[in-house]
């Protein structure tokens, strides 16, 4: 990546698209093509459905159900980092979205132990001194 000189440092000016050369290697994919195996995020904001969403497609990932009509290749375990729901209310979420579901009882029984969830507990800090 080129690099430069911006006041006191360097800055790292990215590559665009076309000038790497040569083939992309495939990534190892989850859901036969659009869901490539890694770690993903929704940013936006509040009330469009971006916990909903994620939470469907874990529930599916888990189970090995089709996703948007695309076949699951590799089923497992999901896990969420909440910082906008705490546990209780992403509980409460999962058990209205799997009491509206068509879930069998083992596929029940794979969300509710193949979803795991963490709440990362952050300290309050000053960021700035008293007076400034």
């Amino acid at each position: 990546m080129e690099k430069v000189s911006a006041g006191d440092g360097e800055v790292a000016i990215p590559k665009a698209l076309g000038d790497y050369r040569g083939e992309p290697e495939p990534p190892i994919m989850v859901v036969d093509q659009p869901l490539p195996a890694s770690i993903a995020g929704l940013s936006g904001p509040g009330g469009f459905s971006k916990t909903s969403t994620a939470m469907a497609l874990a529930m599916n990932l888990v189970t090995g159900r089709d996703i948007a009509g695309h076949r699951v290749l590799r089923s497992g375990p999901v896990l969420f980092v909440t910082k906008e729901d705490n546990v209780n209310i992403f509980r409460w979420r999962s058990a209205q979205m799997l009491r509206q579901g068509d879930w069998s009882a083992d596929e029940r029984e794979m969300i509710l132990r193949g979803i795991r969830i963490y709440e990362p507990q952050v300290k309050a800090c000053r960021i700035m001194k008293a007076g400034s």
